[in-house]
């Protein structure tokens, strides 16, 4: 499958260490055609980063981009990606492997792949897990799936830090759903739920393994440790949570699975135990955060016109190769 070229796109915010270490492990890769994409939201550098990253230049492609958005940053380093797949990676992760490359690439050899979601293993993660038994339930069955398995097979999502797909999918399905506001929270399942509902298969795909430095890093990014977090700024966070997981299950699942899946995040990210006993303050300030962001998402499906999905033509990026 080396006949195949690979773009690596790798959207950052304000991760410039994160970011330097993965170009350092993505550039020894052991593939004969690949290019690597950066689209760099970052507003400023330290100099000591800048340095770095503007030695990377001749062995990348570098661009900056603004205003942030991972979904509108995506869109943008696939559409000038010039590869036959597209390897999405994320700024915090660590590749230990120089296969790594060739491992998604390998897949494509079967016509009927459209997308290949690889292994994400947290920091301090030593060995895979196993699947969650309630993977096989009969609905939402996605919701416990887990990308940090040993156990290869087709699957319904994949994670944005570890995925590809042939570009020309990309350019079939109309792009990344910009509707994804803020945290963007789903919109890589959207792209992989449409994806298979053209009729591609998705794989996971555990030879295709990178470290994920979630515990280790905080800061730019999504901000996905809001989730965990109390005060205004995680109700914040957590309003365009729910926002944008209504807007994706409006939009891909059969309508009696809409109460369940917005009871089971009431139930994780809301009305918990460790929630209740931060006390009234913060339950009010979550329940309020989950009332906002149901009524935004309902909005936000009813406004979509028909299915479009904003990955057309734009060029808001200064290039830096």
């Amino acid at each position: 499958m080396h006949s195949m070229r690979a773009s690596v796109v790798i959207p950052t915010l304000n991760r410039g260490a994160e970011l330097c270490a993965a170009l350092d492990d993505i550039l020894t890769q052991d593939y004969p055609d690949f290019e690597v994409i950066v689209v760099d939201q970052t507003t400023t550098h330290p100099p000591d980063i800048a340095s770095r990253l503007e030695s990377y230049t001749k062995h990348i492609r570098y661009f900056q981009f603004h205003p942030p958005g991972v979904v509108t940053a995506c869109n943008e380093g696939v559409r000038r990606a010039t590869g036959d797949i597209v390897i999405l990676v994320d700024d915090d992760v660590r590749v230990r492997s120089p296969r790594f490359i060739d491992a998604h690439a390998r897949n494509y050899a079967d016509a009927g792949v459209g997308g290949i979601a690889g292994q994400i293993m947290h920091d301090r993660q030593t060995t895979p897990r196993r699947p969650d038994p309630r993977y096989g339930r009969r609905l939402l069955p996605w919701m416990f799936l887990r990308l940090d398995t040993a156990h290869r097979h087709d699957i319904e999502t994949g994670g944005a830090g570890n995925l590809s797909f042939r570009r020309t999918i990309w350019e079939e399905l109309g792009g990344f759903d910009e509707h994804f506001a803020g945290n963007a929270y789903r919109w890589e399942s959207d792209f992989c739920f449409r994806l298979r509902a053209r009729g591609y298969r998705l794989v996971f795909d555990p030879t295709a393994s990178l470290e994920h430095l979630y515990a280790a890093v905080r800061g730019g990014g999504c901000e996905n440790h809001r989730l965990f977090e109390t005060g205004p700024a995680a109700h914040a966070y957590l309003r365009m949570f729910f926002q944008n997981n209504l807007y994706f299950c409006l939009k891909n699942c059969p309508r009696p699975s809409v109460p369940l899946f917005l009871l089971r995040h009431y139930r994780e990210s809301v009305c918990n135990r460790g929630f209740l006993a931060r006390g009234p303050k913060e339950l009010l300030g979550r329940h309020r955060a989950f009332l906002s962001g149901v009524a935004d998402g309902i909005a936000v499906w009813r406004s979509r016109p028909g299915d479009a999905v904003g990955g057309g033509p734009r060029s808001a990026g200064t290039a830096r190769t």
